[in-house]
């Protein structure tokens, strides 16, 4: 090779490294876009500026709609005045003329454990069988449960007119994680929604449920998201899509008084997040996931400009 070529191999390796440089960027721009839970999304996902604007946030907020409703069946089933009560009865079985037996929460809990089955950290029923003890195989007929109307209308109970203690009470512990689960989340930690309900009836103490005592409708539009209903009112007051929510029927299937329609439900969701919950982290990762996916298109741009400059194509 003369000395004459190596001025002209020395002026394309420059050009070669931009070319190398602008692939690597819009590479780099490419896999931010992918790797990101807006990829799919479009330009969609850079024009909805708030978390609460997203789909996301509804599925969230349906989530917890029927969580609170829950939380009011399975207060009625495990409490007393407010609090969890281990004497009431959750089981009434025959298992032969004359051989009646009624079950607590309490003997409910300490059969299973005696039995190797508990609640572990995430209230999820957990343990094995323990050895010293045989299987209780022994079926009888039911006659009631207390949870009976958390599964109104479900073949997942109204066919076991016969079962076994062993299997009800694992229903039973199952359903007593979740109760845990939905009070710890929503009641006993902070949270950055806040529900109330009320039922109410003349003559009869107001059933109220809620994680926020103060929480009344005049205070709803300083948090963000909100919803009110009332039974005494076909106009629901909100700046949500209510509809995909169905609060209004839960609220009216859930009210234990027939021939009252004096009840309501407000509910918000304090867009400050000042407590550290799904709501706050997930708006976070959906902050993130946008800077993320624009920080992508621009590398992407810039990558491609470079690489095949507009000047390349003429």
């Amino acid at each position: 090779m003369s000395k004459r070529q190596y001025p002209l191999i020395y002026a394309k390796v420059p050009a070669c490294l931009m070319h190398i440089a602008a692939v690597i960027i819009a590479l780099i721009g490419i896999s931010l876009m992918y790797l990101n839970n807006n990829f799919g999304k479009g330009l969609e996902s850079l024009s909805i500026e708030s978390y609460e604007d997203t789909p996301g946030f509804y599925e969230q907020l349906r989530r917890d709609v029927n969580d609170i409703f829950k939380y009011v069946r399975y207060r009625n089933v495990f409490e007393t005045d407010g609090k969890i009560d281990y004497t009431k009865p959750m089981l009434e079985m025959t298992y032969g003329p004359g051989d009646e037996r009624s079950y607590s929460l309490n003997y409910i809990v300490e059969y299973t454990k005696a039995r190797g089955f508990y609640l572990d950290d995430q209230f999820q029923v957990s343990g094995t069988s323990n050895a010293n003890f045989e299987p209780d195989l022994e079926e009888g007929y039911v006659e009631w449960k207390a949870y009976d109307e958390i599964f109104s209308g479900s073949a997942e109970t109204e066919s076991q007119n016969f079962s076994s203690l062993e299997e009800l009470s694992q229903e039973i512990l199952s359903l007593l994680g979740e109760y845990y689960s939905i009070c710890n989340r929503l009641l006993n930690t902070s949270s950055n929604l806040y529900f109330k309900i009320v039922y109410s009836n003349p003559g009869n103490k107001d059933l109220v449920y809620t994680n926020a005592p103060d929480l009344v409708p005049e205070k709803l539009r300083t948090y963000g998201p909100y919803i009110y209903v009332s039974g005494e009112s076909a106009v629901v007051n909100s700046n949500l899509d209510s509809s995909s929510l169905n609060i209004t029927s839960l609220l009216s299937a859930y009210n234990p008084y027939e021939d009252s329609n004096s009840y309501y439900m407000v509910l918000a969701v304090d867009t400050k997040f000042p407590a550290t919950d799904s709501y706050s982290i997930a708006a976070a990762k959906y902050q993130e996931s946008r800077k993320l996916y624009l920080a992508g298109c621009i590398l992407m741009a810039f990558g491609w400009y470079f690489h095949w400059p507009p000047s390349s194509a003429s």
